[in-house]
């Protein structure tokens, strides 16, 4: 057992001395747990016990000996009750008042710290929580905004954050576009045909295993057949070997014909069976053949109601041309009776010239004559406008007939057809036997390059051409139609020469010619070959023979021009002019931003259409695809370079107070011609080179003063060359 001693020192304060402890000062705290440890049984005192002792306490030399060993026994039992006593008691020491209430003081300002600390973290957390509220606003803004694309405009000044949500809105509207066309392509992939052809081939190989099958189980029946026959045999000569060694020849004898009679019976039974199989594939084939010669009629019976209706169209079409006869001599007829009675009254004018002057009635003939020449004017615009319908009906006329001869072509080509099946379905009928068909395995095709002589040089392998690599071509080709007002329809009569269509054949590099000539000019060979390559090429295999001599028909060519292309819209100058104020309104309140953007891409400004277009999108609200292709028109009329546009020539073309009408551009164009610029009317009318011969027979830093006016230019006209 430790033992434990309290004292106090000199200064007060109170120390506990044991053989683990040493000289530990006694705080309020451990003073309370020191008396926490008190028993529930030790309640006892020190100071009380002997107080209540005191007074049986005997002075020894008064007793007797008796006595003084009682006295011994008492004291010895009640030092060992003190001891058992001291044991249970708590060890108990008493502190000062005032080292309490300074402690007690201490603990009170932690606690108040510790409160003030709790109140300060509660301000920050309300300030947090308004700042979450005002954070889920600003989205919720967003969201409804981004939901309906509607509220309020966004200012001069746009953040960051705004535009990056803008750019990647885009990228992912391009990538959805992109995926979109992949699939409208994947749908027009010639494959599909090649799957319904390989379906067709399995379809065959189907009806042939049925067949096999129903050959096995015939053969199968055969063997069964052979079996139950050798059954018989053997059964017939253990009767035969019965009958030699018995006399009652007359009761085998009818046991072996009864068995002979079954075996006829069931071989006779199987033979109706393989005959029924026969009869099973012949009825299929019949079915089929007739099924065929079904839809051959059916398809022969559309066609004939085309060519009634096109008959029909054609009586329309004459009686039309008989009407415009009958119209003709109509205004003949008019003419002559206008043409006489103008006669008339040209002498009637001579003979009375003199008497109208005088006459008040004067003024009245001039203005009746006035009237005869508003109607002589409506008479040649009448004119005007029958000889384009003529012109119409007559073009139209030619395309029908152009469409009649094909529709004959197929006509016989069907019936070609129709006749090949009949022969088919006579065979079908006269049962040849599958054997004697060809397989499909042993098939091939022969090519038309077959019988060519090839060259000693190696054939070079190139990557088809898709629709992406000829975006930016097409789209510039576009410009250069809606800049001359050549609808598509003109294009593609440009596009194709009158020998062309008699051959129906075009071949790459003539393709690539005629792209290079006006109005497509494309002046760059390598981007005229790539375009002709798609034309022409049939793009199923993702690597070709580079061949410029290969050929395809005008009419697919013609369907691939127009749809790369598109529809061209040609707008009158009055539309033109609201179109470009309103754009004006928009660049001019966008400035800023749009100059943001096109740093973003390039610190020159000059940007590829497609970055002009990404320009326009993030940064202008509500802008059409229309509305783009007018901007791009613009800047592609300016510098002629649909890869390099200058961002600043855009905000001077589009400012409010300077629009510019066509035949202002074609002053425009002229002032170039005078000052010395030379103008390709082949590329859109614009000034590529500056003449050579101001500057020549002089010195770098040296002008003459006659050149000088010639080499002066407006540097608003010359800024974006």
């Amino acid at each position: 057992m430790n033992s434990s001693t309290i004292n106090r020192s000199q200064y007060g304060n109170l120390s506990i001395q044991s053989n683990g402890l040493k000289n530990r000062p006694l705080s309020a705290a451990t003073f309370k747990g020191i008396y926490s440890k008190k028993p529930k049984d030790s309640k006892l005192n020190i100071d009380s016990f002997m107080n209540t002792h005191a007074g049986s306490i005997i002075n020894p030399n008064s007793l007797n000996d008796d006595q003084s060993v009682n006295q011994d026994t008492d004291r010895f039992n009640r030092n060992n009750v003190y001891h058992e006593i001291v044991k249970k008691r708590p060890q108990i020491a008493k502190v000062d008042k005032e080292k309490l209430y300074e402690e007690s003081i201490q603990l009170n300002r932690q606690v108040e710290k510790l409160r003030n600390d709790q109140q300060q973290l509660l301000k920050e957390l309300q300030r947090v929580e308004n700042e979450k509220i005002k954070y889920q606003k600003l989205i919720s803004e967003v969201e409804t905004y981004v939901d309906k694309k509607k509220g309020q405009k966004i200012s001069l000044k746009e953040s960051w954050l705004v535009i990056n949500l803008k750019k990647q809105l885009q990228n992912l509207k391009n990538d959805i576009q992109y995926k979109k066309s992949v699939v409208i392509d994947l749908k027009r992939d010639p494959f599909t045909t090649q799957k319904q052809e390989h379906e067709i081939f399995v379809k065959v190989y189907q009806e042939i295993a049925e067949q096999y099958r129903v050959k096995t189980k015939q053969l199968q029946k055969q063997n069964s057949q052979k079996v139950t026959n050798n059954k018989v045999d053997n059964a017939t000569d253990n009767n035969q070997e019965a009958t030699d060694n018995s006399f009652n020849s007359n009761s085998n004898s009818s046991e072996v014909k009864a068995i002979e009679l079954e075996c006829e019976f069931k071989i006779l039974q199987n033979q109706n069976e393989e005959f029924e199989c026969q009869q099973s594939i012949i009825e299929r084939k019949v079915a089929h053949t007739l099924i065929q010669l079904s839809q051959c009629k059916e398809e022969l019976k559309e066609k004939e109601k085309d060519i009634e209706y096109l008959k029909e169209e054609i009586q329309r079409m004459i009686e039309k041309e008989k009407k415009n006869k009958e119209i003709n001599s109509k205004i003949n007829t008019f003419k002559l009776k206008n043409q006489n009675k103008n006669g008339e009254e040209i002498r009637q004018r001579k003979n009375s010239e003199l008497e109208r002057m005088k006459d008040p009635s004067y003024q009245l003939l001039k203005e009746k004559d006035i009237q005869i020449e508003e109607n002589y004017k409506k008479i040649t615009q009448l004119k005007q406008t029958l000889q384009e319908i003529t012109n119409f009906e007559i073009n139209s006329k030619n395309e029908l007939n152009d469409e009649l001869n094909h529709l004959k072509q197929v006509f016989n080509t069907l019936e070609a057809k129709y006749e090949q099946l009949n022969q088919e379905a006579d065979e079908f009928n006269n049962q040849i036997p599958l054997e004697n068909f060809p397989k499909l395995g042993y098939q091939f095709q022969i090519t038309n390059n077959i019988l060519q002589k090839q060259d000693g040089k190696p054939q070079v392998k190139v990557p088809k051409v898709t629709s992406f690599d000829i975006k930016v071509i097409a789209h510039e080709i576009k410009l250069r139609l809606t800049l001359k007002a050549i609808p598509i329809v003109e294009a593609v009569k440009k596009l194709f020469s009158q020998e062309v269509r008699k051959n129906s054949h075009v071949t790459i590099d003539e393709m690539r010619e005629r792209l290079q000539m006006s109005p497509f000019s494309i002046k760059v060979y390598d981007e005229a070959l790539l375009f002709a390559r798609y034309l022409v090429e049939d793009n199923q295999e993702e690597f070709l023979y580079l061949d410029l001599n290969r050929s395809s028909n005008y009419r697919v060519i013609r369907s691939i021009f127009k749809t790369s292309i598109g529809q061209i819209n040609i707008i009158d100058e009055e539309t033109e002019k609201i179109k470009w104020k309103q754009l004006s309104l928009k660049i001019t309140q966008f400035q800023q931003g749009l100059q943001e953007t096109s740093n973003m891409y390039s610190k020159t400004g000059i940007l590829s259409s497609e970055y002009v277009q990404r320009c326009l999108e993030e940064t202008l609200n509500e802008i059409d695809q229309e509305e783009i292709d007018y901007v791009l028109m613009r800047m592609f009329e300016a510098t002629n370079n649909y890869k390099r546009l200058n961002m600043e020539l855009m905000f001077e073309i589009f400012n409010v107070n300077n629009w510019k009408s066509r035949s202002q551009r074609k002053e425009l164009y002229q002032v170039y011609l005078e000052d010395g610029v030379q103008i390709d009317d082949e590329i859109d009318r614009f000034p590529t080179e500056i003449n050579n011969s101001m500057m020549s027979n002089q010195n770098e830093n040296e002008v003459s003063p006659n050149n000088l006016n010639n080499m002066i230019i407006p540097l608003s006209q010359f800024k974006y060359l």
